[in-house]
């Protein structure tokens, strides 16, 4: 192969680097393309660059485009976190679209089924400490009981509650609530948005994700556990406390 940036090491004159050594310059160039303060973006000591690749692309991103940048003699934003995963295989093989094998883009969309849930799913097989599997069976039942029975449940309830014919569509105002059960709720609710943010903060996508239907969940036993419903509502307006902090433990899932 001729085209490409020539390797410049002894024993290697007729070797040339392509695609992986302008791809990475191609971050900063069509960033420049799209706004002329690209600069507050590359060349900001403030600005933490994380970048989200495949095993296979680590040396690229980890080497070749820092080094790039470095040999520049200028002073780059460099990479601050790199948040790499295996592979994602399909009903026990390899994707492969050439053969169409596998689930892809366009016929993801035209299965119907919301872009939300798609997310939930491989946000949840995240193949981030080893491969993951995507399956149909799997797919279902993420989504059935795991995305709508949990999370999306503690989320209806909530809404249909400030919905009803008590709150008008308006949330009631925060009143000081204290008793013991809700007040180990709160500390518990808390924790794990604590915990959520941490895992955020190190790039744990998936397990964020698992804290945010504990939280969910968590909401759920509350709810159930309080008999919060329409009647409550009518009967007990003083626990309106309780229930702006259900919604705003929805909030934290949003």
């Amino acid at each position: 192969m001729k085209w490409g940036t020539p390797v410049p090491l002894p024993g290697y004159e007729e070797k040339v680097i392509y695609s992986w050594f302008d791809a990475c310059i191609g971050y900063v160039s069509i960033t420049a393309a799209y706004t002329d303060q690209w600069q507050k973006w590359w060349k900001n000591p403030d600005v933490q660059l994380h970048q989200f690749i495949g095993k296979d692309n680590v040396v690229y991103h980890s080497v070749i485009f820092p080094g790039s940048q470095i040999g520049t003699g200028e002073e780059w934003t460099q990479l601050h976190h790199l948040s790499t995963t295996d592979y994602l295989t399909y009903e026990g093989g390899k994707f492969s679209k050439s053969r169409g094998i596998g689930v892809f883009g366009d016929s993801a969309r035209k299965t119907g089924v919301p872009s939300d849930v798609w997310r939930y799913f491989l946000l949840s097989h995240r193949p981030e400490t080893g491969d993951t599997e995507f399956t149909w069976d799997s797919f279902i039942s993420c989504n059935n009981n795991l995305l709508l029975k949990n999370f999306g449940n503690f989320v209806n309830r909530v809404l249909k509650f400030t919905n009803s014919q008590h709150y008008e569509n308006v949330v009631p105002k925060w009143t000081e609530y204290h008793e013991d059960p809700f007040d180990v709720w709160k500390d518990d609710a808390n924790k794990l948005l604590a915990q959520y943010i941490r895992e955020l903060d190190a790039v744990k996508l998936r397990a964020a994700l698992s804290t945010v239907l504990l939280l969910s969940q968590h909401g759920n036993l509350f709810l159930q556990s309080n008999k919060l419903d329409n009647s409550l509502a009518a009967n007990e307006p003083s626990k309106s406390a309780a229930m702006k902090a259900a919604k705003k433990a929805k909030e934290g899932n949003a």
